[in-house]
């Protein structure tokens, strides 16, 4: 394994088919604390794990975006 296979996916962004929209995470807007990831979150109209309580699960297709 690769060192690029070790590095943290930059995006996480699963869709929600009933809402007709992404779900968005972001492990470096998360790191900055404080509301950094939320405020980008909604800032692009995509959807937030944690104030939904969705997780990522079983038959539940999604994109990543790697460096």
């Amino acid at each position: 394994m690769g060192a690029n296979a070790l590095r943290q996916p930059v995006v996480h962004r699963p869709w929600d088919n009933p809402a007709n929209k992404w779900y968005f995470y972001a492990p470096n807007l998360q790191g900055q604390g404080g509301t950094a990831l939320f405020d980008y979150t909604a800032s692009k109209g995509y959807l937030d794990f944690t104030t939904t309580g969705k997780l990522l699960g079983a038959g539940m297709g999604f994109w990543v975006n790697r460096p």
